[in-house]
């Protein structure tokens, strides 16, 4: 493997890494979750539960509630946890010529609408009866930014014929002309 290919695979395992580690350990969201009096309590999505934020409602004379875990929103999650795997799987084929970062990018947008898609009933309501009781997930698009920023600073490789590799981008072998 040529010097060009061992820098680009390091490449694509560093951006792969990143993008990994952003889509398992970063919130993808914020749950605002209100009473019919229109005081909001939070929560922050996470992939395999949510924490519990804080309520501004005084508790015990006054105290604030300590973060919990609530792992209630798991089956919410499920298809998220699926469509931002699959954002990390694109942007690691895209550096390796398998497709575009453009695609890659288009997988991202849609892994980070999942949170809207699912919450247009609860936008519906809110629309027509002010301050009521209910949830609205706000999603926090933290791994598509930060797949945006590795695509455009570190551009991943594209090909210049459809069949060339990474590994074969600057090849050693060249056909003798004979004249």
């Amino acid at each position: 493997m040529s010097e060009t290919g061992k820098s680009e695979r390091r490449k694509t395992n560093a951006v792969t890494g990143i993008s990994l580690l952003v889509a398992l350990f970063t919130p993808v969201g914020i749950s605002l979750i209100s009473n019919p009096s229109g005081v909001f309590v939070g929560y922050l999505l996470w992939l395999f539960g949510t924490v519990f934020i804080g309520s501004p409602i005084p508790i015990d004379g006054g105290g604030m509630v300590p973060p919990t875990v609530i792992y209630t929103a798991g089956i919410l999650l499920i298809p998220l946890i699926a469509l931002r795997l699959l954002f990390v799987l694109q942007i690691f084929r895209a550096y390796n010529g398998r497709t575009s970062g453009r695609a890659a990018l288009y997988v991202g947008v849609l892994s980070e609408l999942y949170l809207v898609i699912v919450n247009v009933p609860n936008y519906i309501s809110r629309i027509t009866a002010t301050f009521s009781a209910g949830s609205i997930y706000v999603p926090l698009p933290i791994l598509l930014l930060v797949g945006a920023l590795l695509i455009w600073r570190f551009p991943p490789f594209v090909p210049s014929t459809p069949w060339e590799t990474p590994e074969e981008s600057e090849s050693v072998f060249t056909p003798a002309i004979n004249g």
